[in-house]
């Protein structure tokens, strides 16, 4: 399934069921209407926003790589130290990471993360309950 139709179905499922809680629960119709779109609208951007999947042996060696800079970055204290335990880093595109463990040092699994949108550089991004530091290429 594409990242556009996941993210539909996800939405509309978490939308029916969030506005017929809020029925339930004694808002009116009109309400549970409101909060049931607010909230397919959210668990719809939040889907989109990544898609995940087996990443490829070139992703992976591109990802290590970029993964052994930042480890010695934070090695030689020369810059600062990821702002998280994970870091998001760029698996051959700047908008295809992969997770690498700092503490561990290993890469988290290997699975590559599509983004829809390329993150800035520092900025922290949540992959399902992890949440990474994209590092930038």
């Amino acid at each position: 399934m594409d990242p556009l139709a996941s993210a539909g179905v996800v939405g509309g499922i978490a939308g029916l069921g969030s506005g017929a809680i809020a029925r339930h629960a004694g808002a009116s119709s009109t309400e549970s209407a409101l909060i049931g779109a607010a909230v397919g609208v959210t668990a719809a951007v939040i889907v989109y926003s990544y898609q995940k999947r087996k990443a490829t042996e070139r992703e992976q060696a591109a990802a290590a790589a970029r993964a052994a800079k930042v480890k010695k970055r934070v090695a030689s204290k020369s810059k600062s130290a990821p702002k998280t335990r994970y870091v998001a880093v760029p698996a051959t595109k700047a908008d295809t990471v992969m997770l690498y463990d700092t503490k561990k040092d290993k890469m988290v699994n290997g699975s590559a993360y599509e983004l829809e949108k390329t993150p800035k550089k520092g900025e922290v991004v949540k992959f399902g309950s992890v949440n990474a530091e994209y590092v930038g290429i």
